[in-house]
């Protein structure tokens, strides 16, 4: 067993395996789980081959206010080495981060292929909502996730609005309440380890609209490249869920920008605000 999730009524819980299993169990009857489902199975039933399945790490059991619970988790996928099998009723989306819209899963793990991304446990996370089985495809490797609902309490509905992914080198939040799980555009750069830095360039005695400017250019650059995707509606059309700090611009009379070239090719501008005591 990875991990256990308990029902918000506390009558029964849910436990994800090894194998790629999730089993609901009720508290009056411990002996054995009243339900065993193999979520990235064809079909309802347990397959044979479920030894060929990846371990589900972690599992959360989310009540709504209406519908059908989400059961969300990570891992579960078929094993690289064994036959792939894909059921029509699997819906898979692509997840890309802003700071990589184009990136291909399989230039980050040579082990991955491009057929192989729908189970790779380390590179997807699930979202189970009654039949429905959506597949969130990751650029990077997963490393923990958490959901943010409006309430904290799980001895209540808590209706949970989003999901939020830690991967290797980046951070990605998913929009619970769109019909395509669309991903919310980062407010900022999420290259959690940058190549190094080659070049810098430190700028003083900036042109006041410059900044701004360059704030525009960035976000409409972002939707031009949303709408090239396969898929409409990439990113979501709410607010970054995730609050705290303060966003505004230099109040400075003076604008500076330190602007870094990295071995990857990439240029990252920084708007530098200086406080004096």
């Amino acid at each position: 067993m990875y991990s256990v999730v308990w029902h918000w009524d506390g009558k029964s819980f849910l436990t994800s395996h090894n194998n790629g299993l999730l089993a609901t169990w009720l508290i009056r009857q411990p002996q054995r789980p009243v339900s065993v489902i193999c979520p990235h199975a064809p079909g309802e039933a347990v397959p044979d081959d479920y030894i060929f399945y990846e371990p589900i790490r972690l599992v959360e059991w989310l009540p709504t206010r209406n519908g059908e619970p989400f059961i969300i988790f990570s891992g579960g996928g078929r094993s690289p080495g064994a036959q792939t099998v894909i059921h029509s009723s699997v819906a898979t989306t692509n997840v890309s981060s802003t700071s990589l819209p184009n990136s291909d899963p399989s230039e980050n793990d040579p082990n991955l292929s491009s057929s192989s991304c729908m189970v790779s446990s380390n590179h997807m996370l699930t979202i189970k909502r009654g039949k429905k089985l959506v597949v969130l495809q990751l650029d990077h490797k997963l490393v923990q996730f958490t959901t943010l609902c409006m309430s904290p309490y799980t001895s209540e509905t808590m209706d949970p609005y989003a999901v939020a992914i830690l991967l290797q080198e980046d951070l990605v939040v998913i929009d619970l309440l769109s019909t395509n799980f669309a991903t919310f555009e980062n407010p900022y750069p999420m290259d959690l380890h940058s190549s190094p830095v080659t070049s810098c360039l430190y700028l003083v005695d900036c042109p006041g609209d410059l900044i701004p400017a360059f704030y525009s250019v960035s976000s409409r650059r972002n939707r031009t490249q949303s709408g090239t995707c396969a898929e409409p509606d990439v990113f979501s059309s709410r607010e970054w869920p995730i609050t705290g700090g303060e966003w505004r611009l230099s109040n400075q009379q003076v604008p500076e920008l330190i602007i870094t070239g990295y071995l990857i090719n990439n240029i990252v501008l920084y708007c530098v605000q200086l406080f004096f005591c």
